[in-house]
């Protein structure tokens, strides 16, 4: 692929930003600003080198900032990353060959934990070149991280305002469980792991009623290794269920729903509802799972039916196998029931009763559970599916619901006010508000905080054993005031914090509980803990807990304090809580989104941020998910290399993902990208430099309009103006692809149109006032686009802004301020617009009458009525010597030209004139010479003299004759005639053909 200029572009504007310094003088004008764009960027973790969803997000990031520093906002502008959880702990793991926790206690936790700590920034250097590279302003090397002493710590006033306010609780719950990582998971982690067209086997397994020889209850599971741990059979209340007697002299029971889709034949013997056959008993498959009872109950506490309302009758048999420690309506059905909960599965996934699968992985032992089924006349039928199935999203194991205990923030006490606080955030796109976050928060459950892991944010409650009490410390000072040995707190990370002690109420010693935080707890308190809130305003937290006194609370109780709520008012006033802008991808509507939304709204009832822009998935361009190993798409590095960030930025800013919609990738597109708008801006700087030079236009940063006269000129002040606005409301309303769509029109406009139309009043031989007003006009739009396309393209801008400003404005572009813009002139607009689709169908008449526009023509006709420089514009881009109005009725001479028609109310007269084929050949014939000037790469003002390779006198008279009245315009100095074996040949600049009196004949440029 060719070498384009941008990567060195970039290269130097880059050099040029740290010369300034000029994230450093950000940030000091920022501190002067009175209206603050508070902005909160998601920590990711550097475990793992970014791609391009990490630079999709940056951009939309960067690109907001950018655009508010331009609007005279301050912007802190603080870098961090998430350097905790399982995502680190496991990679280790694999690492070191761990393969349990059993594995890791044994090799050290304290080891462990320093080998995590000292792998969590492995990327850093990638994560921060990337950045840098892609444009983004802000301080790379000083970030926060999750992991840093007074970010804990902050994290602990969190946990410790929670619970004084009662919404943090520990209790028995079935979570998803990780046996591979052996601890639960959140249920908005469980959205982020599932995966369709999983194979399972569906087993109808026979239960037999007990005090029967051969009567059964047919029930069904699709997950054979819960089995040992049944405890009940569930049956709806409402449902009626028969006994079928088949004719192998076995009776069934069922749902009657059911019996047409089960295809059981036989006699109807019983028939009875669901609440009829509650507490009927039947024979344990695996008797000697009862050793596992967690709740040690009494026996004829299990092995019975009971009704429950959630049992289907759409699938399965109507009667549901129960089994308490493996699933939420299981687990539920226990508890009311008083069943026991038969845990026959250990915390790291393998199975301990019955006998024959004991050490067991338990996806290993359905099989075998369905051959002793067999094998014992106890298996109905079994069947093949494939269904939808949660994996781990750290390690990609098969996840398990396990009842479990825990420590959850009652997300569900504080659903109403999470509901409200959601209609104050302006989403983008809008229909994420009421619909996937919206229906999320609807659906909101307690939220499992703890972890039963390591290299983590330890959960600071301490337990008594003595009077079973827990106290919770929101800081190091409170827990220093209760601590009764000389435990260190230098480090917060386990194991050292976990031999800390504290004195309890009762007289007893109270120890910390072993389990660290979700990590997803960490990034959703962001906005308290990189700023180390409440610590680092105001001091000890027990003045902070004496700040206000509530009249009511909140949530139901009434007279508590409302720890900490004026000091985040304070701190909400002075611009730093909540963020006035996020940005992530649509994931995060169930991630951080969503962890950042209940913790600010149970901690000072309001949401954590005021918009934010969602984005979509980047495929690679056969429609697929990036992948690695099917290397489906250009490495990031390929891509600057060759077109430079400013073109990936574009490309992604102005597409669909930036309104959470998927977007495929490829090179193509982002080298579309870059021809199609950056080159025509380089260009177009080309072109002002040359003639701006060339008519001593003096240096400016002004971004005042001259006083237009031309129509071009007035047109194109408005034009530019009025995409200012539209850009200007777009960026202003978070519509990132609509302010890139209003540049890359006007970006047309400015080449396509202003530029090329211009061309001829900025030659060597315009006039000088001409020449300067065209100049100017270009001069203002070009500063004014750099601002607008600054939070785009920021390299291309900085360049642009430099180039035409001269080093008379700024320092850099970023220092300086969004232009004003004047009134546009709707009717010159709507003058132009008319005007061009008058053009269109001119044009698109010659094509259809196959009338090249190099051929002039004598005459059109059109039936819009505008002025004479619209006029003397259509002449020109028509190429027609006259334009008349048509008269309304007026009929056309038939047969002289083309006809009109309601979709082009235009006529052309198609008849060509001897004279009109000449001023053909001689405009042909100034355009030939000037493509040959370019051949031959002679400088605008530099002299040329012609020469016609024929003998003809007659001919060369012609030639001059055809030249007359350009010979300034061409810069020519002679024209002269000579024979093909002149030695003058081998002198030329250029050659080419032309054709002089109905003749081609070759003709050389010489200096």
């Amino acid at each position: 692929m060719p070498e384009t200029p941008f990567p060195k572009l970039e290269s130097d504007v880059l050099a040029k930003w740290q010369q300034l310094d000029l994230n450093l003088l950000v940030e000091k004008i920022s501190t002067d600003r009175a209206k603050q764009f508070v902005f909160f960027d998601g920590p990711p973790f550097t475990n793992g080198l970014p791609h391009y969803g990490h630079i999709l997000a940056g951009t939309i990031k960067d690109a907001m900032v950018r655009y508010h520093l331009l609007k005279g906002e301050g912007v802190k502008i603080q870098f961090g990353w998430d350097t905790h959880g399982l995502p680190v702990e496991y990679e280790i793991e694999k690492e070191l060959g761990l393969k349990s926790k059993t594995d890791i206690e044994m090799f050290g936790i304290d080891t462990f934990t320093a080998a995590c700590e000292a792998s969590v920034l492995k990327y850093e250097k990638e994560w921060q070149s990337t950045i840098v590279r892609m444009g983004r302003l802000g301080d790379v090397e000083h970030p926060y991280t999750t992991m840093q002493r007074d970010y804990m710590e902050s994290i602990w006033w969190v946990v410790k305002t929670i619970y004084d306010r009662g919404l943090l609780t520990n209790s028995f719950k079935s979570l998803p469980y990780c046996p591979r990582c052996a601890t639960p998971l959140s249920n908005f982690e469980l959205n982020q792991g599932y995966k369709d067209n999983i194979p399972a086997e569906t087993v109808y397994v026979k239960f037999k009623r007990r005090g029967t020889e051969n009567s059964y209850f047919l029930a069904w599971t699709t997950t054979p290794w819960t089995l040992p741990g049944n405890a009940a059979l569930a049956v709806n209340p409402d449902a009626d269920y028969v006994v079928i007697k088949t004719d192998k002299d076995e009776y069934y029971c069922i749902a009657k729903e059911r019996q047409e889709s089960l295809g059981i034949v036989g006699e109807v013997v019983v028939t009875k509802s669901g609440r009829e056959l509650a507490d009927e008993r039947y024979e344990p498959l695996y008797p000697e799972a009862g050793d596992f009872d967690v709740h040690n109950y009494p026996e004829g506490s299990a092995y019975k039916v009971v009704a429950a309302d959630w049992v289907s009758l759409s699938d399965g048999t109507g009667i549901v196998h129960v089994a308490p420690a493996f699933g939420e309506d299981d687990l539920q059905t226990g508890q009311q029931d008083k069943l026991p909960l038969l845990k026959t599965l250990d915390d790291q996934g393998h199975m301990l009763a019955p006998e024959f699968v004991n050490g067991d992985w338990f996806e290993k032992a359905n099989p075998k559970i369905t051959a002793d089924l067999v094998e014992r006349n106890l298996l109905f039928k079994q069947e093949h599916i494939e269904h939808t199935y949660p994996f781990c999203w750290r390690c990609d194991t098969p996840l398990i619901y396990l009842a479990t205990p825990a420590w959850f923030v009652d997300v569900s006490k504080v659903k109403d006010q999470l509901l409200a606080n959601n209609q104050k955030i302006n989403w983008v796109p809008e229909h994420l508000k009421d619909g996937r976050f919206g229906k999320w928060l609807e659906g909101a459950r307690d939220w499992a905080i703890s972890r039963n892991r390591y290299w983590g944010n330890p959960l600071p409650i301490w337990h008594c054993q003595a009077c079973d009490q827990f106290q919770v410390f929101g800081s190091t000072t409170e827990l220093q005031a209760k601590q009764c040995n000389d435990t260190p707190l230098a480090n917060l990370h386990r194991p050292y914090i976990d031999l800390v002690e504290v004195h309890c109420g009762c007289g007893g010693i109270a120890k910390r509980i072993p389990d660290v935080l979700d990590c997803w707890f960490e990034s959703g308190a962001m906005p308290y803990a990189h700023q180390h809130f409440p610590q680092d305003f105001g001091g000890d937290i027990e003045q902070f807990m004496r700040k206000k006194e509530r009249p009511a609370d909140l949530f139901g109780a009434s007279g508590d304090k409302r720890i900490g709520e004026e000091t985040i008012r304070q701190t909400a006033q002075s611009g730093r809580f909540p963020a006035t802008f996020i940005a992530e991808g649509l994931d995060q509507t169930r991630g951080w989104f969503y962890t950042l939304h209940v913790l600010a709204t149970i901690l000072a009832d309001t949401p954590a941020f005021e918009n934010v822009i969602v984005n979509g998935l980047i495929l690679a361009k056969d429609g697929k998910k990036l992948s690695k190993r099917l290397k489906n798409y250009p490495p990031v590095e390929e891509i600057f290399g060759q077109f430079g960030a400013d073109s990936l930025r574009w490309f992604l800013l102005g597409s669909p993902a930036v309104e959470a919609e998927e977007v495929r990738f490829s090179s193509e597109a982002v080298q579309d990208v870059m021809r199609k708008r950056l080159m025509i801006l380089l260009n177009t700087l080309h072109f002002y430099t040359t003639y701006s030079q060339l008519h001593a236009l003096p240096v400016s940063a002004g971004m005042a309009w001259p006083e237009a006269k031309s129509f071009l000129n007035r047109w194109f002040v408005s034009r530019v103006d009025g995409a200012l606005s539209d850009i200007d409301t777009a960026y202003g309303g978070y519509r990132l692809p609509r302010a890139v769509r209003a540049l890359g029109e006007l970006v047309e406009d400015l080449s396509l149109w202003f530029v090329r139309r211009s061309r001829g009043s900025v030659r060597a031989d315009a006039e000088k006032s001409e020449a300067v007003e065209t100049l100017t006009v270009l001069r203002v739009a070009l500063l004014k686009m750099a601002h607008a396309i600054l939070p785009v393209a920021p390299f291309f801008a900085e360049h642009l802004y430099q180039a035409v400003s001269a080093g008379s404005g700024e320092k850099s572009i970023q220092l300086s301020a969004w232009p004003e813009t004047l009134e546009v002139s709707i009717p010159l607009l709507n003058e132009m617009a008319n005007t061009r689709l008058v053009i269109s169908h001119l044009l698109r008449l010659r094509q259809e009458h196959n009338l090249p526009v190099k051929q002039p023509l004598a005459l059109a006709k059109i039936d819009t009525v505008v002025g004479p420089e619209a006029i003397q514009l259509i002449k020109d881009e028509v190429n027609v010597l006259a334009v008349q109005l048509l008269e309304p009725g007026e009929q056309p001479p038939v047969g002289k030209g083309s006809p009109t028609s309601a979709s082009t109310p235009v006529w052309l007269d198609t008849l060509i004139t001897p004279e009109l084929t000449r001023m053909a050949e001689e405009r042909e014939l100034v355009r030939t010479v000037q493509k040959m000037r370019k051949q031959a790469g002679v400088n605008y003002d530099q002299s040329v003299s012609l020469c016609l390779i024929t003998e003809s006198k007659s001919l060369l008279e012609e030639l001059r004759e055809r030249l007359r009245g350009y010979e300034e315009r061409l810069h020519l100095t002679s024209i002269s005639n000579s024979s093909a074996d002149d030695d003058l040949i081998s002198e030329s600049h250029a050659r080419s053909e032309v054709v002089v009196g109905g003749q081609t004949v070759p003709l050389i440029l010489t200096g």
